[in-house]
């Protein structure tokens, strides 16, 4: 049944009764469909764009031979339960809608994305600027889930910023060829205790988290060379980080640090290293020597009561 580009405002009750795999009713003037379709089953194409609906059909559920569904540009605001159900679903299009919310259930229509290996099921979703990034949220966590050790990924970046996470999956040590890695943003306390399993990462992101402490396993991150830890919860300095010594950058602002333990000056290659805003009463000696390609180093807005007196042998600051 196509009656697109007509001035309809409602469908009379025969419509419900008929046998149909294809209703195109956009480009209308409704604003409601019927509560009944006769064997939503057999309906493999719905376009209910450009109308007036404040809301998907309640039959939609029933709808589960459905493999394109069009509602954008309505006034449609809320998406219920029950599309995570259509599993042949191809496409959907719900743009230019009011949408506040969406049933949790939604998501599980989102499959992984392809990092060159498939998953057998694809969709194309377009659904209103808000939720783009909530989408990316549920494919890479599709993805992660998916990961398999008996696999290679060869994926050298991975952006998982800004997603609301508490938790990474463990599975994400089977990506071993990452370079650079954010997980900045966040909601996390803790890393993965298998995340040193990433031996080639030399840039990590971590900031504006909940971390507290660093896993064992951070040591054998020997490739890292620029690790943002800044606005976390530390409290003492992670001194695992003396085993990374391709560290060249190193970032502890805002946290609550107030010691830097003799540690910190085994990683000889820092040339960067911020501290400022903690709560830094003490700057340990080094044992040794100090890192002589060390051109920054900022500890402003802490609690030192005097300028340690190893700053007169950094001779690049």
């Amino acid at each position: 049944v196509i009656l697109h580009h007509n001035q309809l405002t409602e469908l009379p009750n025969c419509f419900c009764n008929l046998y149909q795999t294809k209703i195109d009713v956009s480009h209308n003037q409704l604003t409601m469909l019927p509560s009944k379709m006769f064997k939503p089953s057999r309906i493999r194409i719905l376009k209910l764009s450009h109308n007036q609906l404040t809301e998907i059909p309640a039959f939609i559920h029933q709808c589960t031979g459905l493999q394109k569904l069009h509602f954008d540009n309505n006034q449609i605001t809320e998406v219920p339960p029950g599309i995570d159900k259509l599993s042949n679903l191809q496409v959907i299009n719900g743009e230019n809608n009011p949408i506040q919310t969406i049933d949790a259930s939604f998501w599980r229509l989102i499959p992984a994305p392809e990092y060159r290996f498939s998953f057998s099921r694809k969709i194309q979703l377009l659904l209103p600027p808000q939720f783009k990034h909530k989408i990316r949220s549920v494919e890479m966590l599709a993805f992660l889930r998916k990961l398999r050790p008996d696999k290679v990924y060869r994926i050298s970046e991975l952006d998982l910023s800004k997603f609301g996470w508490t938790q990474i999956p463990s599975t994400i040590k089977y990506l071993t060829h990452l370079k650079k890695l954010s997980l900045a943003q966040n909601n996390l306390k803790e890393l993965p205790v298998d995340i040193g399993e990433l031996t080639q990462l030399e840039e990590l992101n971590i900031r504006t988290n909940q971390i507290a402490e660093l896993p064992t396993s951070f040591q054998q991150l020997t490739n890292l060379k620029i690790l943002n830890l800044r606005e976390n919860s530390f409290t003492q300095y992670p001194k695992v980080l003396a085993k990374c010594q391709s560290l060249q950058h190193l970032n502890l602002g805002k946290n609550q640090l107030s010691v830097l333990p003799k540690e910190l000056w085994e990683c000889q290659r820092l040339e960067f290293f911020n501290c400022r805003n903690n709560i830094l009463h003490t700057v340990e000696d080094a044992d040794t020597s100090y890192p002589p390609g060390l051109t920054n180093l900022n500890l402003k807005e802490n609690q030192l009561q005097q300028i340690p007196q190893f700053v007169t042998q950094l001779a690049k600051l």
